[in-house]
């Protein structure tokens, strides 16, 4: 079956809740391609078809499947994790986790399977899209998306995040060129690394490892 692309890169999110689904999509299809799944198989299914860029996992699951391929019980988003790092096409995919409460041995799973980061549910969209941007950049964050933010986005602000812009808008105003948007997009990509605004999880937690 002939894999499917799209403009932007594409984010599976796997949660057994629609409504979760559905808030998530609403803070991330205005910059990504998002396809929302509720069960492991129903992953597996869409997976192929789509080539992600990313899979945002829920780390709980409520309802336990066996993986045959796998010879596994699926119980959580790091068991799923686990077989997705397996898969050849997919052993360099970013992975994110979502949870209910950050504790140090959710993050230190997410670590050991090969996860990007964990943010908690619900997310806030200034984190979120955070930490998608900079799981993805520079390999897959182009330089109009970059440019959508500068011109576009009102929204995605906190603070510090605003002045960044505000001086990149004037920057660029001036120097109307795709370097000064790269400049922007490694500007930006440094301070979602650093701010504590966007960390995926919160400072005590991480702390605590």
């Amino acid at each position: 079956m002939a894999v499917t692309h799209y403009s932007t890169p594409t984010i599976i999110v796997l949660d057994e809740m629609q409504v979760m689904l559905d808030t998530v999509t609403e803070m991330l299809d205005n910059y990504y391609h998002v396809i929302g799944v509720t069960s492991f198989g129903t992953l597996l299914k869409t997976m192929p078809n789509c080539n992600p860029s990313l899979f945002l996992l829920d780390t709980e699951i409520s309802r336990p499947s066996f993986y045959s391929a796998g010879n596994v019980e699926i119980s959580s988003g790091f068991d799923i994790a686990r077989q997705i790092r397996k898969m050849p096409k997919f052993a360099k995919t970013q992975i994110l986790f979502m949870t209910a409460v950050a504790k140090v041995e959710t993050i230190t799973n997410a670590i050991k399977c090969g996860g990007g980061g964990v943010i908690v549910k619900p997310p806030s969209k200034v984190v979120l899209l955070g930490k998608i941007n900079y799981l993805l950049s520079p390999v897959t964050v182009t330089i109009a998306q970059t440019e959508k933010i500068l011109t576009t986005d009102t929204k995605f602000s906190q603070l510090a995040f605003s002045m960044l812009v505000t001086r990149m808008k004037t920057l660029y105003a001036k120097y109307h060129t795709k370097e000064t948007l790269q400049t922007f997009a490694e500007e930006i990509t440094g301070f979602i690394e650093k701010s504590k605004v966007l960390m995926a999880a919160d400072y005590e937690t991480i702390g605590q490892l």
